[in-house]
């Protein structure tokens, strides 16, 4: 699903982002790097995203633990834009 987030400098950014929480509670979290993406990368914004996902979907729950993280990164391509 595609996920909006403020990067750094307040940029706008967006990746992919699929969060999977399974029966124990625990969260599994996939960050993919949109290849259009001129803000920030997920790479540098891991934990705030991973944190920020499993807030949003954690219902009533303020308690959870991340199991896995994973983040996926396109080669790099020539772009015009902020790269931070």
């Amino acid at each position: 699903m595609l996920h909006d987030y403020l990067g750094y400098r307040n940029f706008r950014s967006f990746c992919n982002l699929d969060l999977t929480i399974l029966p124990s509670g625990a969260a599994y979290v996939i960050c993919t790097e949109h290849p259009d993406n001129l803000g920030t990368s997920v790479i540098n914004r891991a934990e705030f995203l991973t944190t920020k996902a499993c807030r949003e979907n954690a219902g009533d729950s303020t308690q959870f633990s991340i199991l896995f993280t994973s983040i996926l990164c396109h080669p790099k391509t020539p772009r015009q834009g902020i790269h931070a």
